[in-house]
């Protein structure tokens, strides 16, 4: 793999697989091409996301370093720059105006799915929260996947017992960060039907007694069969720990598009709005250091000799600088303030097109 740089880097370091291995064989949790066409888009929308903290850890990716900077000066400006998080902000607005009423099912719903509006994953989420995660994932990825789950029936002899146990399907939102792989084959018909995806799952599982520990899964599910495969603790292998076959005869994957580009892909609806909030990141970093140095003044000396600086000039109110040199002098150079006022004029254009921006998706069309 080539060196990255930038905003390539982060996007390597998150989300792609070691796909360049010296091994041959299969793996179950390398990320497939489409998937990372997609990903490269996503470390600015998370990191928009986290709010200011993530903008500082990502550091030179996304503030970048002046040349000739110091490495001081330069950790000193980025722990002064905080983000104007419009972007998040935006995101909040479009997902809470679709849910400011529940999620209701109408008609009568045979048993056990009447249960399904109220607890769509056995955990007790419901239809309006499964819906708001659905719809984040449309507003930030452009896209969005609730898989249909069923529980093993092993020893469940007829459907009264079934009933009796309360086993039914049940609704998982899939993040498309979340769904690594895919194949599909094109029908007779000319649709497009999936033969395989791939969701890599994380989950915390107990280690010793008191120890716990991060445990990914991948999870293949074909149109009749499935697979569970388990990373060990300390290990970089996958091993297939569950499988079996299915009867529904597809793959239970439902797929939402707010910006399609093809199956199971798409465009962050928002992409434009996020480099907005990153300009202004940008630009309010400056604006910010700026404002140090004008409020400082920056004190110039003349007429001094070497030892009369080696022995120590204390400037301070009660203080007297004396020197030998009758033309010795003291001044603050102070900053104009112009460089101030064009850079708050920036900031203050690149908040209200973040604004125009946000609230193009609640224009009414005609």
């Amino acid at each position: 793999m080539s060196a990255y740089t930038g905003v390539q880097k982060n996007f390597a370091l998150r989300y792609m697989s070691d796909r360049h291995s010296t091994k041959t064989e299969d793996k179950v949790h390398v990320t497939s091409v489409e998937y990372d066409h997609m990903a490269a888009n996503w470390p600015l929308l998370e990191d928009l996301l986290a709010g200011t903290d993530a903008m500082r850890a990502a550091g030179n990716i996304w503030l970048p370093k002046e040349p000739r900077e110091s490495s001081i000066a330069y950790d000193n400006r980025l722990h002064r720059s905080f983000l104007f998080n419009g972007f998040a902000d935006t995101i909040e607005k479009l997902v809470s105006k679709p849910f400011s009423q529940p999620v209701t099912v109408q008609g009568e719903v045979p048993e056990p799915l009447d249960l399904i509006e109220k607890d769509v994953d056995m955990s007790g989420r419901d239809l309006t929260q499964i819906g708001r995660d659905l719809f984040r994932s449309l507003c930030v990825y452009g896209v969005g996947h609730i898989l249909i789950d069923f529980p093993k029936t092993d020893g469940i002899e007829s459907l009264a017992d079934e009933r009796a146990r309360q086993i039914r399907p049940t609704m998982m939102h899939v993040s498309p960060t979340a769904l690594i792989g895919w194949r599909s084959e094109k029908q007779a018909n000319g649709r497009d039907r999936l033969t395989q995806i791939r969701i890599k799952q994380t989950q915390v599982e107990p280690k010793g007694n008191f120890i716990d520990h991060e445990v990914e899964y991948v999870r293949v599910i074909t149109p009749e069969t499935f697979e569970v495969w388990r990373k060990e603790f300390d290990e970089d292998e996958f091993t297939l720990a569950d499988s079996g076959t299915h009867s529904f005869g597809e793959i239970p994957l439902v797929t939402c598009y707010a910006h399609r580009t093809g199956l199971l892909t798409a465009k962050p609806p928002m992409l434009d709005l996020a480099h907005l909030n990153l300009a202004h990141w940008q630009s309010m970093s400056d604006q910010r250091n700026v404002l140090r140095f004008a409020r400082v003044g920056i004190l110039f000396a003349s007429g001094f000799t070497d030892e009369e600086i080696e022995d120590g000039l204390t400037i301070g109110p009660n203080q007297l600088v004396h020197s030998n040199n009758p033309d010795a002098r003291m001044q603050y150079v102070e900053h104009n303030g112009r460089a101030i006022e064009s850079g708050q004029k920036d900031l203050d254009a690149l908040e209200r097109r973040m604004e125009a921006l946000g609230l193009q998706p609640f224009m009414q069309k005609t």
